[in-house]
């Protein structure tokens, strides 16, 4: 019985349920790398993401069921004082102080995917500079140093 991927998830939460939706549907759903993702949530980026397989013969109807849901055919209507806000993703100023204060921990799953990706390409510019100013440090130091060796004795 060979599986078809039908879906991809950055995060956990989401993928975890998809898969008991298309379970309750009797369907038989796996998600793959859900142990290395539950240890290192870093790496599951690194490896392109959860992956949701079927075996082949419940693709389509995996994939129908997934396209329905997307499309909010199962949401329900709550009215009233139960009703959840609509959770938009944070501001990025927010989720830049956010991300930079808890090293990634919050802020960064709200944010869109957009936003996401500067904010990669901010932290990594800082690791960049920051390994710059060390290097640079370090060399000074050594420059430093070699001038007093290499300096006559009083």
């Amino acid at each position: 019985m060979a599986l078809v991927v039908v879906a991809r998830f950055d995060d956990l939460p989401t993928a975890r349920l998809a898969e008991g939706f298309l379970s309750s549907a009797g369907l038989s759903a796996h998600l793959s790398d859900y142990g290395l993702a539950s240890i290192d949530p870093l790496m599951m980026r690194a490896l392109g993401g959860l992956r949701l397989a079927v075996p082949e013969q419940e693709a389509q109807d995996a994939l129908k069921l997934l396209a329905r849901a997307n499309a909010g055919e199962f949401a329900e209507q709550v009215d009233g004082p139960d009703a959840i806000e609509d959770r938009r993703p944070l501001p990025w100023p927010v989720a830049v102080v956010t991300v930079l204060a808890t090293g990634g921990a919050i802020g960064y799953a709200a944010t869109k995917r957009s936003v996401r990706n500067w904010i990669d390409a901010v932290g990594l510019a800082v690791v960049l500079a920051l390994a710059a100013g060390a290097i640079a440090f370090l060399l000074w130091g050594l420059a430093d140093w070699a001038m007093w060796l290499l300096s006559p004795a009083p």
